[in-house]
């Protein structure tokens, strides 16, 4: 049974994801690196600083786990730098030092309680909420409609905007009232729409399943027949009255970057799997010598002049499966599974209403894992990507949950103010 309790919300944890999610992105438009490691790195150190009370708590298996895999990749970097020559095989042991400080993380959201969590969440997504509407009004008064959209500041572009708001909103959807659900997919709606950004349309859907998912019985029968027909009259006003939506769901003989880059991404986890006999590239080296281009691909580079989003595959699926090969194709049949086993869950356990707290800290959770699944399939950064980050500390936190490795509650150092009133 859930205690009413009065909460502040834990400023550690909150300004840890705020790190990890604004700093790679501000440092990315501000410096023009060549990625988001650089910041991605730097966040994680910062986020290691604020929260290293936390050591002690790590659990002995973990830190293992974690060395074993950091060798691992150091030595994988080290032979495809030796036998390929290529300086950017060496760029994988960026992703030790913060695949090192990913524990951290995962300890602090372990050690929130359900409260807690909860009110991170619904800051951060609040938050973002005020940030995109704030860029909008800043282009509308200073730049103009007419020009490209690039705000809302710090990220480059929406779609990066769209993947960070949309992983949050999905995982506090999952525990959040219908009312405040349905906000969530008007802002998505309206955010779409108005940057314009396909991304935004694709969690809107997303959070519109997770709420049919919660419905109670009777309204989930009724729903069965209701949405579809919905989801058909809205998709077809959208997709037909806007030029920018009909552009990007035209795949046959389409000349939609947008559109093709995706379709390019399937192109190469095919060819590049194949093609090295499911072994697989190697880390980072996909766009590389040796890499395998098919036809989309020199499309792309005949309408644009140069080839585009080859070493980053487009989204993450596309990336692991060409580099890894049978392993990348085995994590992503996984994901898969994950993606259908979270659905079948929200369905067998609609009335959310009865839930403790410790069921719905991991419903959060597992809602931010759920949501991934743009950036993992759709539309995404690569390894050094906040959001991937968020979500193997996600991952971490979930395994420490279920084997109680690692308790609730806070150091003598925490911040939270939480209190029985």
């Amino acid at each position: 049974m859930i205690n009413n309790k009065a909460h502040c919300i834990d400023g550690r944890a909150l300004l840890s994801l705020l790190l990890v999610i604004f700093l790679p992105n501000f440092v990315y438009v501000v410096f023009e690196t060549s990625s988001l490691a650089v910041g991605l790195v730097l966040a994680s150190v910062l986020m290691v600083a604020i929260n290293h009370m936390q050591l002690s708590s790590l659990h002995r298996k973990t830190f293992v786990v974690v060395l074993t895999l950091s060798l691992l990749l150091v030595s994988h970097a080290c032979y495809m730098f030796y036998i390929s020559g290529e300086v950017r095989a060496l760029s994988t042991i960026w992703l030790v030092a913060i695949f090192l400080t990913v524990p951290i993380l995962s300890v602090r959201l372990v050690k929130l309680n359900y409260f807690d969590l909860e009110l991170v969440f619904r800051f951060l997504v609040c938050s973002l909420s005020v940030i995109g509407w704030v860029g909008l009004v800043y282009v509308f008064l200073f730049v103009g409609f007419g020009q490209k959209i690039k705000y809302p500041f710090p990220f480059s572009e929406p779609s990066f905007f769209a993947l960070c708001y949309g992983i949050f909103s999905v995982g506090y959807c999952c525990v959040a009232s219908s009312r405040f659900s349905v906000c969530i997919i008007i802002n998505l709606v309206l955010f779409a729409i108005l940057f314009p950004s396909l991304t935004f349309l694709v969690f809107s859907v997303i959070i519109c399943l997770v709420m049919f998912f919660r419905l109670r019985s009777f309204y989930f029968l009724i729903g069965l027949f209701i949405l579809p027909v919905v989801f058909f009259a809205v998709g077809y006003f959208v997709i037909s009255d806007i030029e920018y939506f009909s552009d990007r769901l035209k795949f046959s003989d389409t000349e939609n970057i947008t559109t093709l880059v995706w379709l390019q991404g399937w192109d190469l986890s095919y060819l590049n799997f194949f093609s090295t006999d499911g072994r697989g590239l190697g880390m980072q080296m996909l766009g590389e010598d040796g890499s395998q281009l098919g036809e989309i691909s020199y499309k792309l580079e005949r309408l644009t002049g140069k080839l585009m989003n080859v070493s980053s595959g487009g989204f993450l699926a596309s990336k692991i499966i060409s580099e890894l090969g049978l392993v990348g194709l085995a994590i992503s049949c996984l994901y898969v599974m994950f993606l259908l086993w979270f659905s079948l869950t929200l369905v067998m356990g609609r009335d959310h209403s009865s839930q403790d707290g410790e069921a719905k800290r991991k419903l959060i959770l597992q809602g931010v894992v759920f949501g991934y699944v743009v950036e993992f399939f759709f539309r995404g950064y690569g390894y050094f990507s906040p959001n991937l980050y968020v979500v193997v500390a996600a991952v971490m936190a979930l395994y420490h949950i279920n084997t109680k490795e690692i308790l609730v509650g806070r150091s003598s150092l925490g911040v939270s103010c939480s209190k029985d009133v």
